[in-house]
């Protein structure tokens, strides 16, 4: 019977350690991907590093709101430690569909940085407080940075 071997390939990210793990049959290509229950030991603890590490990863986020909200958003999302910061862009001008007609607006841009773990907590805060019935809100992973900031961005967020 074929020994299930498992590898390891890590990759070191500006925050911490990201990785893949794959399990295959010994001499055989890495096609499955390795579950908790195969894994003894360092590996459980490997497993669980990994999910802190996703956690913890800093986001930015956008959200456009009319020019006089956009500073009572920004302050409330960095007082709550949804944010660490948010920078406002006080004017863009946005064209969009709304209720099956063009729509023109000059709205502010806030681009927030704070922890991917955050983003739905945000969602909440927005559904709470923003003026808009459907709020724009999207983000994306922060691939790199200096780190001494990405740190400060996640010393400055609560956790979840």
């Amino acid at each position: 019977m074929p020994t299930r071997m498992v590898t390891l390939s890590l990759a070191a990210v500006a925050l911490g350690v990201g990785c893949v793990v794959f399990a295959g049959m010994e001499g055989g290509p890495d096609t499955e991907p390795v579950t908790e229950g195969m894994l003894r030991g360092s590996g459980k603890l490997l497993l669980k590093t990994m999910a802190t590490a996703a956690a913890d990863k800093v986001v930015v986020a956008w959200i456009t709101a009319p020019p006089e909200a956009a500073q009572k958003l920004a302050g409330g999302l960095v007082e709550e430690e949804l944010a660490a910061c948010v920078n406002i862009m006080p004017e863009v001008k946005s064209v969009y569909k709304w209720k099956g007609k063009i729509e023109t607006d000059t709205e502010a841009l806030l681009m927030v940085k704070t922890r991917k773990a955050n983003i739905e907590h945000i969602a909440a805060y927005l559904k709470a407080n923003h003026p808009y019935d459907c709020p724009e809100l999207i983000s994306a992973d922060i691939d790199g940075g200096l780190p001494q900031y990405l740190q400060w961005v996640l010393d400055n967020t609560k956790t979840p």
